[in-house]
């Protein structure tokens, strides 16, 4: 089963400290350290999005889409289309050929996909988007390791509000059915 997280910071640096810090540890679940997303919340209440890893390759397209949606529900802020816009650019700066040009890749996560197909906990969204105030930070982690209360117990040595939700095995396999689009 998979884990949902986002820990929260009140320091607009610190979740790409905490980040960096992780990514230098060892175990099994590192590796899901190279999929995470962190955001800073700015004092003007914009957003920036920092990937751990590249938008622009191909078969991380999805997986950007995914976060994408994610941050737009948790924020109620449609961050999605800039992210997936700003991907497309980067793309086209680079000379790279996409499989779409502007549609949309078919079975994309969107903010409806969470609510509606995963059926991502109401509380999760909740309790996230009501924590992060402007001047924060937030890491967002999908954990796929089969001991996540040890990891849990780890994220909370950095601080933070730690904020997450177990997937079910059902929600679990519609996740990894979309991170398999290609």
């Amino acid at each position: 089963m998979s884990e949902l997280l986002a820990i929260v910071f009140k320091d607009q640096y610190r979740a790409s400290e905490v980040l960096n810090d992780l990514q230098r540890r060892e175990g099994d679940w590192v590796i899901d350290l190279d999929k995470a997303v962190v955001v800073r919340q700015t004092d003007q209440d914009k957003f920036k999005v920092l990937f751990s890893f590249d938008p622009t390759a191909e078969e991380e397209e999805i997986r950007a889409s995914l976060w994408g949606s994610l941050l737009s529900l948790v924020f109620f802020h449609s961050l999605k289309d800039g992210i997936v816009d700003t991907t497309r650019n980067l793309f086209d700066a680079c000379g790279v050929q996409t499989s779409e040009e502007i549609e949309p890749r078919k079975g994309a996560p969107d903010v409806k996909w969470w609510r509606e197909i995963l059926c991502l906990s109401n509380e999760f969204v909740r309790d996230v988007g009501a924590i992060i105030q402007p001047g924060d930070s937030a890491l967002f982690l999908l954990l796929q390791t089969d001991k996540p209360g040890l990891v849990v117990q780890q994220l909370r040595n950095y601080g933070g509000v730690l904020v997450n939700t177990t997937l079910s095995p059902e929600q679990d396999q519609k996740l990894k059915d979309v991170l398999a689009l290609k």
